[in-house]
């Protein structure tokens, strides 16, 4: 622990063994979390963890991350003290760290339109741009100018279709990138006209989606159809293991129905993974990042 503590010199606050990162409100305890305050000290942090041998992994809101009950002995270097966002001409310029709800709000306050459809989605933009987030027929992909980016140790600017996105994927995924800022191309419009849409799609996931505890989508599309029309064909919402739920309201989220374990959901997962591919030949894959 007395070595960790040199980390303090890069403008970061660390704290030990931290629990209920996930939003899924499971797993162990991470032995170092790292809160970066600016930028620039993510690289330094991560030469250090590497000098040192302590694996590391980037995360930000950790609302898509089921993280063992064993916990993880290396490093978290969440993202969200670096939250910054702006307004830019027509665009908004945000940190990795800021939470799309901020800079939907901020679109909202300015009169932008163009990220109505992913007002609710409760990650970071690091991690929206990371897995291309989206919701109703829209991707973070769409809206991305450029992305500022750490690589080998070198900061980077490259455009969005240097990192080869598709659904629910990016070259960030497979690769040692670290988003660290991007730039979203919006376009004005009437503020009551964005706040009408915004309302819209608000009003859509309260009647689509539970509100309990839960990571949003536990499994992509598969064949361009939704894996909730599958597994609610399968029958088994509402079917549970420990207190792990697969919710009434949208087969596609576990919910957590309080105490829930990480086992309890991926054992769940693994079943609902299993009897959609017996009964119709189809192998759901995880939208949800196991830790």
């Amino acid at each position: 622990m007395q070595y960790i503590d040199y980390f303090k010199r890069f403008n970061c606050s660390i704290k030990y063994n931290q629990k209920s990162l996930s939003l899924f409100q499971s797993g162990g305890k991470i032995r170092y979390v790292i809160y970066p305050q600016e930028t620039h000290s993510i690289k330094n942090i991560i030469q250090e963890l590497d000098n040192i041998c302590i694996p590391y992994t980037i995360v930000g809101n950790c609302s898509n991350i089921l993280i063992s009950d064993s916990g993880y002995k290396g490093a978290f270097i969440c993202t969200k003290s670096i939250n910054r966002c702006a307004k830019i001409n027509n665009c908004i310029y945000s940190e990795a760290g800021a939470l799309l709800s901020k800079i939907v709000s901020l679109a909202k306050e300015e009169g932008l339109s163009g990220i109505e459809e992913l007002i609710g989605i409760p990650g970071t933009i690091g991690g929206a741009v990371a897995m291309n987030a989206g919701a109703f027929n829209r991707e973070i992909c769409d809206l991305i100018d450029f992305v500022d980016i750490l690589i080998d140790g070198k900061y980077e600017q490259v455009k969005c279709a240097d990192l080869l996105y598709s659904y629910r994927h990016s070259k960030i995924l497979e690769t040692k990138i670290v988003v660290f800022g991007v730039m979203l191309k919006l376009k004005e419009d009437n503020k009551l006209a964005v706040q009408a849409r915004m309302n819209k799609y608000m009003d859509f996931r309260k009647k689509l989606q539970p509100a309990q505890a839960s990571l949003g989508s536990v499994f992509k599309k598969a064949n361009d159809i939704s894996a909730g029309y599958y597994i609610e064909k399968a029958g088994l919402k509402g079917m549970q293991v420990g207190n792990a739920m697969i919710s009434n309201k949208h087969a596609n989220f576990i919910i957590n129905l309080g105490g829930a374990t990480s086992t309890d959901f991926i054992t769940l997962a693994n079943l609902a993974q299993s009897k959609v591919d017996k009964e119709f030949k189809v192998r759901l894959q995880y939208e949800v990042i196991l830790i």
